[in-house]
């Protein structure tokens, strides 16, 4: 796009990411984390380190154990938190994410009622 264009590339790109993100999720990069039933367990999820690009993350629960409550963060370059967003996670939930350049989305648990795996899917666009 031209540089004087009202909607910069990235910005159409976040908008892809967002629209077509989950329903390419299963097709993208997979990893997973469990988490041990203890509160207070952080972990880095997912990180775009492009330059120019935003990465689509879908999380799911990929256990059949009973709901946890978890933080899920959002922050640019290792910086405070700029979004929290606490919820109930429990199986066949699913979680869509865009992250723009820079930045990190990581969960923490923060009520555990047994050991809980989540699978994460990261696609860039």
């Amino acid at each position: 796009m031209a540089a004087d264009d009202a909607v910069s590339d990235l910005q159409v790109r976040a908008y892809f990411a967002a629209v077509i993100g989950p329903s390419r999720a299963p097709f993208g990069s997979r990893t997973s984390a469990v988490f041990p039933p203890v509160s207070g367990t952080i972990r880095l999820l997912a990180q775009n380190a492009s330059r120019d690009r935003v990465l689509a993350v879908v999380v799911t629960r990929a256990d059949t154990g009973a709901a946890n409550t978890v933080v899920f963060t959002k922050s640019a370059n290792g910086d405070a938190s700029g979004s929290d967003f606490v919820v109930t996670i429990a199986v066949g939930n699913r979680f869509n994410f865009v992250l723009y350049p820079g930045e990190r989305l990581s969960v923490q648990v923060i009520n555990v009622a047994v050991a809980m795996q989540l699978s994460v899917g990261q696609e860039t666009y």
